[in-house]
């Protein structure tokens, strides 16, 4: 078994990140000296002239049978904010409607009720 605590792993993890960017410096370092150094001197050997071209490069011709071109544009539509406003509205009225109905068969309900409790009582 190990035997760590909080402040060792966090040791450990320091050191580990130290070490992690010392070495990531010393690999931006060396890939710095192969570009600068080391790149243009193995590429003063070649001559690029015309044979080197010929031999390294390709041209390649790209025919389109049609050239299909489409336009997009946006404009401003108020088509789904009314429908978004209709149909919250519509909930709304239905809502409302919904609630009246309700209160009035209440009431109606409520006053057979109450003639009913009466006949009971006496």
């Amino acid at each position: 078994m190990y035997n760590c605590t909080v402040g060792d792993v966090k040791k450990v993890a320091h050191e580990t990140l130290k070490d992690f960017k010392r070495l990531y410096r010393e690999l931006q370092s060396s890939y710095t000296n192969l570009f600068k150094k080391e790149l243009t001197e193995y590429l003063e050997n070649f001559e690029f002239g015309s044979k080197f071209v010929s031999d390294n490069f390709a041209m390649v011709n790209v025919f389109l049978q049609q050239m299909h071109l489409e336009r997009w544009s946006q404009d401003r539509t108020y088509g789904d904010i009314g429908g978004a406003l209709g149909l919250f509205l519509g909930a709304s009225m239905l809502t409302i409607i919904e609630l009246v109905y309700l209160c009035y068969q209440y009431r109606i309900c409520g006053k057979l009720f109450k003639k009913t409790d009466n006949r009971v009582r006496e």
